[in-house]
């Protein structure tokens, strides 16, 4: 199967996802755990018309999991970083206790990419990221 902007992605190695975490995470394993109680799989309201797919936008992500995790004293964090050819975003989980977990995921970028390449790859990885770190749906 052929697929042009495929062409731009690198083979993902396991080096590619990392999972960091503080010396113990009990509490914030409790935390979460009681979170995701309370967590509901946001609406598909977006819509990706090449593939005629609907799809959680960030801003429902976001909007799914903020209230449930803070009644349970976690923010989520979501930084960005690059090595040149690749874009990645870390997403951390820090609890009142000072537990946290992070995991970043990477991306290719294109050859010579726009600033709207780079800013639709980062939305890219953060819904992803944020929708596995919380445990929800958004496809």
């Amino acid at each position: 199967m052929s697929c042009q902007s495929c062409a731009a992605f690198r083979a993902v190695t396991r080096e590619d996802f990392t999972l960091q975490r503080s010396e113990t995470i009990g509490e914030l394993a409790k935390a979460l755990a009681a979170a995701n109680g309370h967590i509901k799989n946001p609406n598909l309201y977006a819509v990706n018309p090449h593939f005629k797919s609907r799809y959680a936008s960030l801003g429902a992500i976001i909007n799914a999991v903020r209230a449930p995790l803070a009644a349970q004293g976690i923010s989520a964090v979501q930084t960005v970083s690059n090595d040149g050819g690749s874009v990645g975003v870390t997403t951390t989980l820090l609890h009142s206790s000072g537990e946290w977990m992070a995991e970043t995921i990477w991306s290719a970028l294109p050859d010579r990419a726009t600033v709207q390449q780079l800013g639709s790859s980062i939305t890219y990885l953060r819904r992803y990221s944020l929708a596995a770190i919380t445990g929800i749906v958004g496809e």
